[in-house]
C-alpha cells in the first residue's frame, strides 16, 4: 500500500512536470500581455501601480515592458503634461527629469525591457526548481524500491 501511494504522488509530481515544460513557452506570452496592458493602461493612474512599476523598472534596470519605446502608447504620456519620453525609473542613474526628450544625457536611459528581464530571471529560477525537482524525485524512486524489498522481505518471512 504504501509504494503504491508513493508511486501516486510520483506520478503526479511527473505530471506536474511534463505541464510546466509544456507550458513554458506561455509564461512569457502571458507576462508580455499583463505588464504591457499594465504599463500602458495604469502607469501615472493608480498611485500603487506606479510605484510597482517604478521599483520594478529600478532594480531589474529595465524599461517599459517590451522596450522604452511602449511608453509612446501609455496614457501617462498622452495624458500627463509631462515632457518626458519616459518615466524617470527608466534611467540608469535616477535624477529628476532624466526622462525627458531634450536630456543632455539620453544615452543613459535603460532600454532594454522587463519582460526581457523577467523571463530570464524566470527561466534561471526554474532550472534551480528542475534540479531540485530531479533530486526529491530519485528519492522517491529509492523509497519505492526500497518498500518493494521491504515488502518482499516481510511477506517471505510470514511463510
Amino acid at each position: 500500500m504504501y509504494m503504491f501511494l508513493l508511486l501516486l504522488i510520483f506520478l503526479v509530481e511527473l505530471m506536474i512536470g511534463i505541464l510546466a515544460y509544456v507550458y513554458r513557452n506561455q509564461l512569457e506570452v502571458d507576462l508580455k500581455y499583463n505588464l504591457d496592458n499594465t504599463f500602458i493602461q495604469k502607469y501615472g493612474i493608480s498611485l500603487s501601480e506606479t510605484l510597482s512599476i517604478d521599483k520594478m523598472q529600478q532594480e531589474y534596470k529595465c524599461c517599459g515592458a517590451t522596450s522604452f519605446e511602449n511608453w509612446d502608447k501609455s496614457r501617462w504620456r498622452k495624458e500627463s503634461n509631462t515632457t518626458n519620453l519616459v518615466p524617470d525609473s527608466c534611467c540608469k542613474t535616477i535624477d529628476f527629469g532624466c526622462g525627458q526628450r531634450n536630456h543632455p544625457r539620453v544615452d543613459c536611459t535603460v532600454i532594454v525591457g522587463c519582460v526581457h528581464k523577467f523571463t530570464e530571471e524566470l527561466k534561471q529560477q526554474l532550472v534551480i526548481i528542475f534540479a531540485v525537482g530531479l533530486g526529491f524525485s530519485v528519492i522517491q524512486i529509492f523509497g519505492m524500491v526500497l518498500s518493494c524489498f521491504l515488502y518482499f522481505k516481510l511477506k517471505g518471512d510470514d511463510e
